[in-house]
């Protein structure tokens, strides 16, 4: 479900973005690793990569409940997770690239939520994904930066919060009470 919620947005941006292409006609934004060797980044391109997950703590659900005829289905809560994400223009040429990330930034600015409202193909049950520029420190840009095992680029860092997953896994099958006895 990661995979597809950032693999939405790439294709929204995609169709947004079509007009600003300067690149060979090839899409402006690719969803991909930023990694050295067999997994550098394409040229040319803003890449998305996930840099790191967390639970969001502050979303509280109780149990659901289904209720047949002779039984009662406990379901699972979803984990409600906040996704960090760092957009890279990876352009050659160092204009195009701040140009490629200030279409990006703009976009977002412009658009901070995706829901099945507002964004074609969006996947089905996946809630919202709301968009929030971060600021990082020199030492926390140092350390994304090497954790990824890349060269640095232009860049961008958002939080993507509240994609909810596992939400209606049973966990349990509970008989139900037909009649009270009296004894």
């Amino acid at each position: 479900m990661i995979g597809d919620a950032l693999a939405c947005v790439v294709d929204d941006l995609n169709l947004h973005l079509a007009g600003a292409r300067e690149t060979g006609g090839q899409a402006p934004v690719k969803l991909g690793g930023l990694g050295k060797g067999n997994h550098s980044p394409p040229d040319d391109v803003v890449v998305l990569a996930l840099t790191a997950l967390e639970e969001e703590k502050n979303i509280h659900f109780s149990a659901q409940a289904l209720r047949g005829e002779s039984a009662l289905a406990r379901k699972t809560d979803p984990v409600f997770l906040n996704l960090h994400v760092v957009f890279a223009a990876t352009h050659r040429r160092y204009h195009y690239a701040l140009n490629a990330l200030a279409s990006v930034v703009r976009h977002l600015q412009a658009k901070p939520c995706y829901d099945e409202r507002t964004t074609a193909k969006f996947p089905a049950g996946l809630g919202q994904l709301s968009f929030t520029m971060e600021k990082l420190h020199y030492a926390d840009l140092n350390q994304i930066w090497g954790y990824l095992g890349s060269d640095s680029f232009p860049s961008a860092y958002y939080t993507v919060r509240a994609l909810g997953l596992g939400a209606g896994q049973i966990n349990a099958v509970v008989p139900t009470v037909n009649q009270v006895e009296n004894s």
